[in-house]
């Protein structure tokens, strides 16, 4: 599994805006970044979703992901400031 990074924000319309954090690679196309539709997973390694767009630069990316139906709204609020990943 691979870090994706923070939870900064949680929309009304299921999706989740995550902070990628600064890449320290000077080389920017040895950058890997997650491909649009790769499975995010919280910290108890349970699906919560898929990446939906990336934004921002390279280097310091943002993604927006797409909660899955079947993540209960409570749920979703013990996301905020946690880590995700991807496969």
């Amino acid at each position: 599994m691979k870090i994706l990074g923070t939870v900064q924000h949680i929309s009304s319309h299921r999706n989740i805006i995550v902070s990628g954090g600064k890449k320290q690679d000077n080389n920017k196309k040895n950058l890997k970044l997650p491909a649009i539709n790769s499975i995010v997973f919280d910290q108890k390694m349970n699906r919560i979703g898929k990446v939906n767009d990336i934004l921002g630069p390279v280097t310091n990316p943002y993604f927006s992901v797409r909660i899955s139906k079947n993540i209960a709204d409570e749920n979703l609020r013990d996301l905020r400031d946690s880590h995700v990943y991807v496969k």
